[in-house]
């Protein structure tokens, strides 16, 4: 059956999805000028993935309740830093990536301001990881 999914499902969905996470799930930042669209992979992504010293993937923690605003559930978490560290390797960043605690890739978004800089010590970059479901036109 393919059905409306109502705002109040997409909220339980969002819900019941992240609480199976706990705090698991991780954000990845890619380097690579991706341009990513549906058929984007997982392999895709980590082949993309950043490697700019001191870089790590960070948990996405503390996601907030879903809301429903427009038609769209969404559910944030708390944003994560990168900070490039002292001398090695330095990257342009292009994105974010989302994996579930599987190491399956979840979301992807490319920066709408790219690239951006990480070549430099001490430089951030800031994401806060967002999950929406919503209905497809």
């Amino acid at each position: 059956m393919a059905g409306i999914v109502g705002d109040e499902s997409e909220r339980t969905l969002l819900d019941t999805i992240l609480a199976s996470w706990g705090d698991v799930a991780e954000i990845g930042l890619f380097k690579s000028d991706l341009t990513p669209d549906e058929t984007i992979t997982t392999a895709a992504a980590i082949a993309a993935e950043a490697d700019f010293e001191g870089y790590a993937r960070q948990a996405a923690a503390n996601w907030t309740v879903a809301a429903t605003v427009g038609g769209v559930a969404t559910t944030a978490a708390d944003p994560v830093t990168f900070t490039k560290g002292a001398g090695g390797t330095g990257n342009d960043i292009y994105g974010a990536f989302l994996l579930d605690p599987a190491g399956n890739l979840v979301a992807i978004q490319r920066d709408t301001t790219v690239p951006r800089d990480m070549t430099t010590d001490g430089a951030e970059y800031i994401v806060t990881p967002r999950f929406e479901l919503r209905q497809r036109p």
